[in-house]
């Protein structure tokens, strides 16, 4: 499976309750039930951040927010030059 894109994920069979990144037990963060095991969840919100990070499409959306559709190397805008190359209508 190294041909893939995206990591494996580590514990596809993890119960509820368990990351299925890093297999922690992910616990409620507030209300009544603060500290007990949350068996909603499936991600802590830190595991979910860097797995979607992997996806090429979340990568390119990331990337383009980051730089606001600057080029750092040559400080050209690739947004303005996209417009001029399919047309404003688009």
């Amino acid at each position: 499976m190294s041909e893939h894109r995206r990591p494996e994920i580590r514990f596809t069979d993890a119960e509820r309750g368990r990351c299925r990144w890093c297999g922690e037990t992910i616990a409620h963060e507030t209300g009544p039930k603060k500290g007990q095991t949350n068996r909603r969840r499936r991600w802590h919100p830190a595991c979910l951040e860097i797995y979607d990070a992997s996806d090429p499409r979340e990568a390119r959306s990331r990337v383009r927010k980051r730089d606001r559709t600057v080029c750092a190397a040559c400080r050209l805008d690739t947004n303005a030059l996209r417009r001029e190359v399919r047309g404003r209508g688009r």
